[in-house]
């Protein structure tokens, strides 16, 4: 199994650590992960894969763009997918999450 983390909004800082007692499939194992200093409220935005492709490309290549605005109603995250032109959004409202993928 392989494990990738890409940053791809408000992220700073991405390093791998090694799992203190292991996984569910290794008794040793090195993961990615994100780190940022906040304050007050932020958007976050990260790809995360887990795949038993030995030749799995780097998740840079996956999305072509990515949006984040604020909105008076919540705030609005749109991804663009590079191997299609697909997009998903994903609006973060104050009584409800909705995504819409087209």
């Amino acid at each position: 199994m392989r494990s990738q983390l890409y940053g791809l909004h408000g992220w700073e800082v991405p390093e791998e650590v090694r799992a203190p007692q292991g996984t569910a499939f290794t008794r040793w194992a090195v993961l990615p992960r994100l780190g940022v200093g906040v304050a007050g409220t932020v958007v976050l935005v990260a790809l995360a894969s887990l795949t038993a492709e030995p030749d799995a490309g780097p998740l840079e290549a996956v999305v072509d763009h990515v949006d984040v605005r604020p909105g008076p109603d919540g705030d609005t995250v749109e991804a663009g997918w590079a191997e299609d032109g697909t997009r998903t959004r994903i609006v973060f409202g104050r009584e409800a999450v909705a995504v819409d993928h087209s």
